[in-house]
């Protein structure tokens, strides 16, 4: 005794929904896991830019002390013209560059969660797609029609000819 042509139909139409939505369900874990790496990847960078920006001040003051006490081993007097002109330069400079350190910072992990969202959408977007083409693919199968089975099924079915 061997299967109908319509139990085996709706084995292979199961099966290949079970397979679509299996493919889906692991391309949204993946993604999500994704998501998770590029948003620690996101903090990290801005954690990092904070760092770089306050070790690159330090560095620039400890300079601009070690030029202050040069110049004022040589009698140049510190508070006035020129000497003043630069330090205040200097200074302005450090800010600039320790501002523009955190901002490239904070611009790179912006960019880390855009990724992350479409990244995370793009799971959620296989996921939803492996549900509608397995059911789908059940649908169109015929596996699960009306009940009565087609002409090419049925060995009692009268065919002309």
């Amino acid at each position: 005794m061997g299967l109908e042509t319509s139990t085996l139909l709706a084995i292979g139409a199961i099966t290949s929904a079970v397979g679509t939505v299996g493919s889906g369900v692991l391309s949204f874990q993946q993604a999500r896991q994704q998501w998770a790496v590029q948003r620690q990847q996101a903090e990290r960078a801005r954690l990092q830019a904070d760092i770089d920006a306050k070790e690159f001040r330090r560095r620039q003051i400890r300079l601009l002390g070690q030029a202050r006490a040069i110049r004022g081993s040589t009698g140049v007097d510190l508070l006035t013209g020129s000497p003043l002109l630069v330090d205040d330069d200097t200074i302005n400079e450090i800010v600039f560059q320790t501002e523009n350190i955190r901002r490239n910072g904070q611009v790179q992990a912006t960019r880390l969660e855009q990724q992350a969202s479409l990244t995370r959408t793009s799971g959620s977007a296989a996921l939803a797609s492996s549900v509608f083409l397995g059911g789908g693919s059940l649908l169109t199968s015929g596996a699960f029609g009306s009940g009565k089975s087609s002409p090419a099924s049925d060995p009692l079915a009268i065919h002309p000819g």
